[in-house]
């Protein structure tokens, strides 16, 4: 309850405008995958996968990977404005991928807001940008 609580809160005080351009594209309307985190380019090693995500607005999850473990969490979302649940994750033992597995879910769980720009999805802490996505391919 909590959770929604300060969802609501946050949205009342953004007084962010509409998150996604006229692109039609949605939080949802993706699976996106990372490639930008922290301002840099995400480089992975040969043969991995870059994290992505996918948001469910029917059941308010999200899903998706860290580049090699699952990840599944609660979110909610309202103009603009994103918070993230506590995320849980499988707990396999991953050869280095070139993504630092426990700062991107730290991000995840940092984020206050998004915007969606063309094909861009820019997931945010205040002003600062953390983490960029494009449509998984």
């Amino acid at each position: 309850m909590k959770f929604v609580v300060r969802l609501l809160l946050a949205a009342m005080l953004s007084g962010t405008s509409a998150a996604a351009a006229s692109t039609g594209r949605t939080l949802a309307s993706e699976t996106w995958s990372l490639v930008e985190m922290d301002g840099k380019p995400v480089v992975l090693a040969t043969g991995h996968s870059a994290p992505s995500l996918t948001f469910d607005p029917h059941s308010s999850r999200v899903r998706g990977s860290t580049g090699c473990n699952r990840l599944t969490g609660g979110y909610a979302e309202h103009d603009g404005v994103l918070h993230v649940a506590p995320l849980a994750t499988t707990r396999m033992l991953c050869p280095e991928s070139g993504v630092d597995e426990h700062l991107f879910l730290a991000a995840l769980e940092n984020v206050t807001r998004y915007r969606i720009d063309g094909d861009e999805l820019t997931l945010y802490h205040g002003e600062k940008a953390l983490l960029l996505f494009a449509p998984a391919k």
